[in-house]
């Protein structure tokens, strides 16, 4: 930002910034509800369901650690680490899914908003 003569505000870049601004927030704002509208589309259906209760049944609901099977020291936990690496991703595009899904039939939803970028 610079200032102009005698010390005053550059209103025209000022409101230029701002417009800019403006415009990055509502593209990310878009491309948040684009991404939850994928992650309806894709896991909110049957097939989707039955690969997410696949994801489930191979991390979340599996122990992160076992202590018999489990190899042990610094091995044991970077197995641990991984485990919960993988159930974290399970849940995340649980949530995006649910997310999604609940922004699809939120009044916020407009296609058309969507579709004009």
């Amino acid at each position: 930002m610079s200032w102009g003569a005698g010390n005053v505000l550059n209103i025209k870049e000022l409101n230029e910034r701002a417009v800019k601004g403006k415009k990055a927030e509502t593209e990310q704002r878009h491309q948040r509800a684009r991404l939850l509208l994928a992650f309806d589309a894709v896991f909110n259906n049957p097939q989707g369901k039955i690969v997410l209760e696949y994801l489930k049944t191979h991390t979340v609901d599996l122990p992160a650690w076992n202590p018999v099977a489990a190899p042990s020291g610094e091995q044991a936990i970077y197995h641990a680490f991984v485990r919960e690496g993988q159930n974290s991703l399970y849940r995340e595009i649980e949530k995006l899914a649910k997310n999604g899904l609940s922004y699809r039939n939120s009044p916020a939803h407009d296609p058309a908003e969507l579709d004009d970028d």
